[in-house]
């Protein structure tokens, strides 16, 4: 079974990703409240959510004039930054100096047509996924294959859980399987499914959206 804290955590970020701008931020903060299985509520605030907030300039090659940001994810020495526009992921070390240029299309031996989505793995690995071929690929901050997945689905958003299970957020239509009606697919680390939660019916659409 998922825990409690993964689905709220994932709930939480779509919640926020939803909050409407105010004209008077300051007058009316949006507040997020979130009930499951008839518990306690977690009410928070926008603006209790974040304690801090840095600038860091990056120092991009001269050569790119243009990225597209999808995922940022700190780690303790790196910033790992997904670049959409040049299909590329950024190894950044914390002063914002340019430590790799990560391309899933001459990674090590190994090639990915497209990155859908990253995720950390440990302190020292992290995860790509490709959604267009629906594999997972596992790598060192360096570019360093360390493992690649099939997984039975494509066009996902996903997280690593515990670095033993893989957590999807899919669309309606893009898996033909036994876990096709359902939002939330969880497998192991071989890409195995294990558990499926929040499933579509004829009311319910794709509401959950980019919230991994």
């Amino acid at each position: 079974m998922i825990p409690k804290r993964i689905i709220l955590q994932i709930l939480l970020i779509v919640t926020i990703s939803s909050c409407s701008t105010e004209s008077n931020i300051e007058s009316k903060i949006p507040v997020i409240e979130i009930n499951l299985d008839g518990g306690s509520s977690y009410n928070r605030k926008c603006d209790e959510l974040t304690k801090s907030a840095e600038i860091i300039k990056l120092d991009l090659p001269g050569s790119i004039k243009q990225v597209s940001i999808k995922k940022v994810i700190n780690t303790q020495h790196h910033y790992l930054i997904q670049d959409i526009h040049n299909n590329v992921v950024w190894v950044f070390n914390k002063s914002g100096n340019i430590v790799k240029k990560i391309d899933p299309q001459h990674l090590d031996s190994h090639y990915l047509e497209e990155v859908t989505d990253i995720a950390l793995l440990d302190s020292a690995h992290f995860a790509l996924f490709d959604g267009a071929i629906g594999e997972v690929c596992i790598c060192d901050f360096t570019g360093k294959v360390k493992n690649k997945i099939k997984v039975p689905l494509s066009d996902a958003e996903f997280q690593v859980i515990d670095e033993s299970k893989l957590l999807f957020l899919k669309g309606r239509y893009n898996l033909n399987n036994s876990a096709s009606h359902y939002q939330l697919i969880v497998t192991d680390i071989y890409g195995n499914i294990e558990d499926k939660y929040l499933p579509y019916d004829n009311f319910f659409s794709d509401w959950l959206t980019c919230g991994l």
